[in-house]
């Protein structure tokens, strides 16, 4: 069963810098899948035996073999543009998933402020609880995106690249506005649907389910293998010892279902198509399972083809907390990475942390050794992929608030950019163009009595290599 906990949408800048996130932890009893269409449902269930995760080797740190003089890369900014709406107004948007195509951009994410052209320090803004998102295109000029259900909330959308044109999306529908947590008194329903830019189609019910965590920064992203199927995970919390993940997949237009029941509640997922192109590869942080330990966590990889096969371990934790796991495929190779944030038994998460990751070597079975890509402290980080050769990481920079730091993993090697000049107060957000090029969608809150409470610019970067 799944409970939405309500939180009103922050509607001042104070609101907005004060947001952070939490683990949520939550009961599920069970999840029912429905099937749309006429099509099918599937199940699946794997145990995650205790001993696949303790018998498995630590990844070891060479940062130093990641790192050769023959790779260079350096990145410029092309453009940077503060978002404008067509007749003049300021719009604002918490992206948390985004994808380009077409020259224009799809950020989706709540809240979505839309303020007056001449709106001040202290203006409220216009908020629609119906607002889900912003079209943008590379000029700056964004369109509000409309939630396509009707009745209740529409709250945490995924969006993908659809196989023809437009986007695919996922969306939860809540009866609250807000969810903090998902427990087994009441229920959520995730919906799918195509956007054009314009207008929606083929909005469909995907899944009722309870007792899951189907916030964005708990959840994995939308993503499309290279045959066109579309999948999305979230964790399952249950009040039995059996938790896990749920991964829904769509298939000749036919959602269906797979979970992987793990012998831990899982906190965080990220999924990525595998390098085969085909099945799917999951990253999951689950708790220590000793309660004799500090351990403060395992991150793993299992992988979805036919059959799950057993999970792996990336990195096992002992005095410091590892947090929002995140996968992407490089060509034919996955990076996993994640937060290393300093703690202790009274106060485990600290503000700042150094983003950690491992290349997962699919066809050898094994981890290329852990490294630290950013030894910055810094507060949030973003990882897309850039073609099949680069993976990108843009860092927000915890001392100094007009920086943003760049890194990048390039044929095989990892490379620091340095810093970008950028002020990001909160909600970053990150989309790939094309092989060379992403755009940042930042953010700033106002400084003097003249400027809005917040706005969101747009920085358009591309990256040169040389090797």
């Amino acid at each position: 069963m799944l409970v939405l906990l309500h939180r009103d949408l922050p509607l001042a800048r104070d609101a907005i810098r004060r947001r952070r996130r939490r683990v949520m932890m939550v009961a599920v009893l069970s999840v029912t899948m429905v099937g749309t269409g006429g099509a099918g449902v599937t199940r699946r269930n794997v145990v995650a035996a205790r001993s696949d995760f303790a018998s498995s080797a630590t990844a070891r740190t060479d940062a130093a073999s990641m790192y050769r003089d023959s790779v260079q890369c350096r990145a410029r900014v092309v453009s940077q543009r503060r978002l404008r709406m067509l007749d003049g107004g300021i719009p604002y948007v918490a992206s948390f998933s985004e994808a380009w195509r077409d020259g224009g951009g799809l950020f989706m994410g709540q809240p979505v402020f839309l303020f007056d052209e001449l709106a001040g320090f202290s203006a409220q803004p216009i908020v629609r609880d119906s607002l889900i998102g912003l079209h943008i295109d590379t000029s700056g000029i964004a369109r509000p995106v409309v939630s396509p259900l009707a009745g209740e909330y529409s709250l945490y959308p995924r969006v993908v690249n659809a196989a023809g044109n437009g986007w695919d999306v996922v969306l939860v529908r809540s009866p609250a506005p807000d969810s903090a947590e998902l427990t087994a008194a009441s229920s959520a329903e995730i919906w799918s649907g195509h956007f054009d830019g314009r207008r929606w189609s083929a909005v469909m019910r995907v899944a009722i389910t309870r007792a899951a965590s189907l916030r964005p920064e708990f959840t994995s992203r939308l993503v499309r293998n290279d045959v066109g199927a579309l999948a999305f995970a979230y964790p399952l919390h249950g009040l039995s010892p059996t938790s896990g993940i749920v991964v829904l997949r769509r298939t000749d237009g036919r959602w269906r279902s797979d979970s992987l029941v793990t012998p831990a509640r899982v906190d965080y997922v990220g999924l990525e198509p595998s390098p085969g192109g085909r099945g799917w590869t999951l990253v999951y942080r689950m708790p220590n399972l000793s309660p004799e330990s500090f351990s403060l966590g395992t991150i793993s990889t299992v992988t979805l083809d036919s059959a799950w096969q057993a999970p792996r371990v990336v990195i096992h934790g002992e005095d410091t907390r590892f947090t929002d796991p995140v996968l992407v495929r490089v060509g034919d190779a996955l990076i996993a990475s994640w937060w290393q944030r300093p703690g202790d038994l009274m106060f485990p998460i600290g503000p700042i942390g150094t983003v950690r990751w491992v290349r997962v070597d699919s066809a050898a079975a094994k981890y290329a050794p852990q490294a630290s890509i950013a030894a910055r402290v810094g507060t949030e980080f973003r990882l897309v992929s850039l073609g099949r050769r680069t993976a990108l990481w843009v860092l927000r920079d915890f001392e100094r608030a007009s920086h943003v730091s760049l890194s990048a993993w390039h044929a095989g090697v990892a490379v620091e950019l340095g810093p970008l000049e950028l002020t990001n107060d909160t909600g970053m957000s990150v989309v790939a163009r094309d092989d060379s090029t992403a755009s940042l969608l930042s953010s700033r809150f106002g400084r003097g009595a003249g400027d809005p409470p917040v706005t969101s610019t747009l920085t358009t970067v591309t990256l040169k290599c040389l090797q």
